[in-house]
């Protein structure tokens, strides 16, 4: 019985890992690389898609080795694991650089 209790916090960090939701930040570009608001970003895997902010970026679910694809196909990305966060570090990565910003 001993045994079990020793791996029950390994277990649950276990299921807490499997579940979390991974998303791909980033700003996209159009033909001519510059940062454009409201580009479709859409990911052929999962099929769904986000729209760009004001300055060309988007967060969007996705899983290792999915595709993205914007500019109608014109530009894609496949996604590498090592480029995947979960949401609540990139949403704190943001708003460190924003107060940078004010400071700056």
């Amino acid at each position: 019985m001993k045994k079990i209790y020793l791996l029950l916090p390994f277990a649950v960090t276990f299921l807490r890992a499997q579940n979390s939701q991974l998303y791909y930040s980033g700003t996209f570009l159009t033909p001519r690389d510059k940062a454009q608001n409201f580009l479709k970003i859409y990911n052929k895997s999962s099929g769904i898609y986000e729209m760009t902010n004001e300055k060309g970026s988007a967060i969007i679910a996705a899983k290792p080795y999915d595709t993205l694809v914007w500019n109608n196909g014109k530009n894609n990305l496949v996604v590498q694991s090592y480029h995947l966060r979960e949401l609540k570090s990139i949403v704190e990565g943001e708003i460190k650089n924003e107060i940078l910003n004010v400071f700056k």
